[in-house]
């Protein structure tokens, strides 16, 4: 996100749109992700509630 929008509920309330949204078409969860090292994502997720399911890495061979 934008520095400039930070500590302004801009994403606090996305993901209330999104649960909203989410709800009224019958979705029974609300995913998201960060990168492992984003600490302030981390912060902002726990925050909104979400819970921590596992941590990935992501793998890619270029062929070109």
């Amino acid at each position: 996100m934008d520095d400039g929008l930070r500590r302004q509920r801009v994403g606090s309330f996305l993901v209330l749109e999104a649960e909203c949204w989410a709800t009224a078409h019958d979705c029974w969860n609300l995913v998201s992700d960060a990168k492992p090292d984003n600490v302030l994502s981390h912060r902002f997720h726990e925050g909104a509630r979400f819970e921590e399911v596992e941590r990935a890495a992501h793998y890619r061979k270029a062929l070109r």
